[in-house]
């Protein structure tokens, strides 16, 4: 059972990932172990996507370095893996909106 306190700080966890939500607020007094652990599974998600992110902008900018006009054309078609694994966004916000879209409806049913 959590204490009113940790239900308050795992909801502004959850707003500190997902942006502040009245779906989720309202079921925040149900928070129990299923949710932190739901929780959990969300950040680790959440930040692969945004390391997936990372490595992808940081390649792209390594190439870019290393050659001159045109690097981009050439890198294009060794990227493809990277680009698999980022099939949920290419940047932040877009990591923000499909963790939000994937895991809102686990959070609040983690607290029936």
């Amino acid at each position: 059972m959590l204490t009113e306190k940790e239900k308050n700080n795992l909801y502004i966890l959850i707003s500190s990932i997902l942006g502040k939500d009245i779906g989720i607020k309202s079921y925040k007094m149900r928070f129990n172990d299923r949710t932190v652990k739901v929780v959990e599974d969300m950040i680790r998600t959440n930040i692969h996507c945004n390391n997936a992110v990372k490595d992808l902008f940081s390649a792209l900018i390594t190439a870019g370095k290393l050659s001159s006009k045109g690097w981009l054309r050439k890198i294009l078609s060794s990227l493809d893996a990277m680009l698999d694994i980022q099939e949920e966004g290419l940047n932040s916000y877009g990591c923000s909106v499909a963790t939000k879209s994937r895991w809102k409806s686990y959070i609040i049913t983690s607290t029936i």
